[in-house]
């Protein structure tokens, strides 16, 4: 998963996987893909850090911001993944941040 609003979100802000999931044919799915967010800044004025800071801290009870990301999916498919691994980018603005943190 990728900072979309940061001029520079080549680096990943979370990583997942999903395995040994059969997806059923010809309906929409939704899929629980678990998510590990790791991410360090630069430095105090690294763009991504900020964007995160100000969508998981809380001012009086209420958040600033919401994150705006994408996600970059391969995927691997039993049979056909030794010669084609299909790739998807889904876009998710307005995501709220799975954490809050107080402001001091």
């Amino acid at each position: 998963m990728f900072d979309s609003s940061s001029a520079s979100n080549s680096d990943p802000v979370a990583t997942g996987q999903l395995t040994d999931y059969t997806l059923t044919p010809r309906t929409d799915t939704d899929l629980p893909i678990p998510m590990s967010i790791l991410y360090f800044g630069k430095n105090s004025n690294d763009e991504t850090l900020n964007d995160f800071i100000n969508a998981c801290t809380t001012k009086n009870g209420t958040t600033t911001s919401t994150l705006n990301v994408r996600a970059d999916f391969q995927l691997f498919i039993w049979g056909i993944s030794k010669i084609y691994k299909p790739t998807v980018t889904a876009g998710k603005p307005d995501l709220q941040c799975p954490y809050k943190v107080p402001l001091s």
